[in-house]
């Protein structure tokens, strides 16, 4: 729980193979970067149990969504933030929520984030996150 400017934010699990539409607004635009998938893929991954759906809440109302995942390598475990939106006047989610949303990690040695929007990168760089790869793409 965190408490930023008079403003209460929670964290709630959906439950394993739980959907919430009322996510899917917010996290329509983080899967605008990823021509091959989208918020359908999100549901997806979640019902079956690959992925985890979280909600913020400021107060009782749904303010931002993400989606967690973690994926089993040979060195070790790596968590993923899939795909993560939201706003609330005056209140930096990301800031506000990262810390939170990082200690849902558990067991994990890393955490990966895919990036496109150069705001959000200087936020993951100032919270420790260093860039591991770039991608280009080109639509044929």
């Amino acid at each position: 729980m965190e408490n930023l400017q008079q403003k209460t934010l929670t964290i709630e699990p959906a439950g394993k193979g739980a959907w919430y539409p009322a996510a899917e607004k917010f996290l329509a635009e983080a899967m605008q970067a990823d021509p091959l998938a989208g918020v359908e893929q999100l549901r997806r991954l979640c019902q079956n149990g690959e992925a985890m759906l979280y909600i913020i809440k400021h107060d009782s109302y749904m303010v931002a969504a993400f989606v967690l995942r973690v994926e089993q390598k040979a060195g070790g475990a790596e968590g993923v933030i899939v795909a993560a939106g939201g706003s609330l006047p005056g209140v930096n989610l990301m800031r506000a929520t990262l810390g939170s949303i990082e200690k849902l990690f558990k067991g994990c040695d890393s955490i990966r984030v895919h990036v496109t929007r150069k705001g959000l990168m200087r936020q993951f760089a100032r919270a420790g996150y260093a860039a591991r790869e770039v991608v280009f793409t080109k639509a044929v």
